[in-house]
């Protein structure tokens, strides 16, 4: 990496770095990293494979193109490419990749490669051609009637679109705030020990288990950390079953494994119970997908502060949504239109709270003074919307750091101080759960 990116960054005080490559399609590729961790990596790798995505972000048949094995390729930043992202809330740069094989020598199916011998091509002929800035095309979704408008389409998570960022790889980062800090506590962590950072973004299921299978197959992982554990989780039996060194970030029914995880009820039974404090009693649970591990702990936190309080539980203040703010905002306005809505509403993360204010919000009510609301991680926005939420903290970052040292222990088959690492949160009081109500 050159000093003069590195001063630049710098000077312009780059919170994130867009590491980004071209695909076949001509769509951004890549990894969003704070500025620190890339830095300190200079590189990234990617699978080659990343090179012949379709438009839709599905992958065809590679193995003509990149063998069975799928090997990574070295990604190294072009100085020359830096530029500030100007639709970005904070500083944010990007910067192209050129893609190397690990000999040096140019991946051959890289776009700028192909586009490299082209040009040496024409200056061989004694000419110079004109190489267009940029290629545009729009992606829709498919359209029945051809007198309405067009609408975005559904991304492969089932959420449409945003064409507000549309020359950025956040429009397709689907990781919540949550994700994006422990993966800078993994990705440092990493880098400290001199190990790279695989992400793996494919969905749940049998496509997800397939990728695991394929990359503890050809070797190209030492260990795997885990997020968000299931109930029943597929990706731990089979890690377990061939023996391959990883840490979870959460508890699953079986908990033979090494983990780290945040005692989630006892943070929801104090989160409540300051609620409850506030005088409190029509207090409504925004619940995460029962197939995550955690969801049961924080709803028994719930139930516990209830009953506790002698406060029955009403299943209509009971609800479940996806920990995404569109879906928090969604069921929050189902609440709002009981007959008898919660003068609190609760969630079991940041994410579906700031939802819930939407609503709150939407409906002309006031957060904090005619409904309190409260979340769960203490993710960095929290603390800075209008008003401040009330949460939960995790401590996000840290956790993603001492789970890649846990990590290092099992790839080393060194023995761990501790296999199952239990922290206890913090409750972090802000505005949004208001003064104590007037009994």
């Amino acid at each position: 990496m050159t000093q003069s990116l590195k001063d630049f960054l710098i000077h312009n005080r780059i919170h994130e770095v867009e590491c980004v490559i071209p695909d076949m399609t001509g769509i951004a590729r890549g990894k969003i990293l704070p500025r620190d961790l890339f830095l300190s990596a200079g590189e990234m790798r990617l699978p080659k494979s990343v090179l012949l995505n379709t438009v839709n972000g599905q992958q065809p048949d590679n193995g003509p193109f990149v063998g069975d094995t799928d090997p990574d390729m070295v990604c190294l930043p072009d100085a020359n490419t830096v530029r500030i992202v100007p639709w970005a809330a904070e500083p944010v740069a990007v910067v192209i990749h050129d893609c190397q094989e690990w000999d040096g020598s140019p991946v051959q199916i890289a776009p700028r490669s192909v586009l490299r011998r082209v040009l040496a091509l024409y200056e061989g002929l004694g000419l110079k051609p004109i190489v267009a800035p940029e290629m545009e095309f729009y992606l829709v979704a498919r359209q029945q009637n051809p007198h309405e408008p067009l609408q975005p389409p559904l991304g492969r998570t089932g959420k449409p679109e945003a064409g507000r960022q549309s020359y950025s790889i956040d429009a397709v980062n689907d990781f919540d705030p949550f994700f994006m800090e422990l993966l800078s506590g993994v990705g440092r962590q990493a880098a400290e020990y001199g190990y790279d950072l695989l992400l793996s973004a494919q969905q749940p299921g049998e496509e997800e288990l397939s990728a695991y299978r394929r990359m503890v197959a050809s070797s190209r992982i030492d260990g795997v950390v885990l997020a968000r554990v299931l109930v029943d989780d597929p990706r731990i039996a089979f890690l377990k079953e061939v023996r391959h060194p990883f840490v979870a970030f959460g508890r699953s029914n079986a908990n033979d494994y090494p983990y780290i995880d945040v005692d989630g009820a006892t943070g929801v039974y104090r989160l409540v119970g300051h609620l409850i404090e506030r005088g409190h009693r029509r207090i409504a649970m925004i619940l995460s997908p029962r197939k995550l591990a955690f969801t049961a702990a924080r709803f028994e936190g719930y139930q516990r502060a209830l009953h506790e309080a002698g406060i029955p539980i009403a299943q209509q203040y009971v609800v479940e949504s996806d920990l995404t703010q569109d879906g928090g905002c969604t069921v929050a306005q189902r609440l709002l239109d009981l007959a008898s809505p919660p003068t609190a509403i609760v969630a079991c993360n940041d994410a579906m709270a700031i939802g819930a204010m939407q609503a709150i919000r939407a409906c002309g009510l006031t957060v904090g003074r005619d409904i309190a609301v409260a979340g769960f991680d203490d993710i960095p926005t929290a603390a800075f919307t209008d008003p401040p939420l009330t949460t939960v903290r995790q401590p996000i970052y840290d956790i993603g750091r001492r789970a890649l040292d846990m990590l290092i222990c099992a790839i080393r088959r060194q023995p761990l101080d501790e296999a199952h690492v239990l922290l206890v949160p913090e409750l972090i009081v802000r505005q949004s759960s208001g003064a104590p109500l007037i009994r």
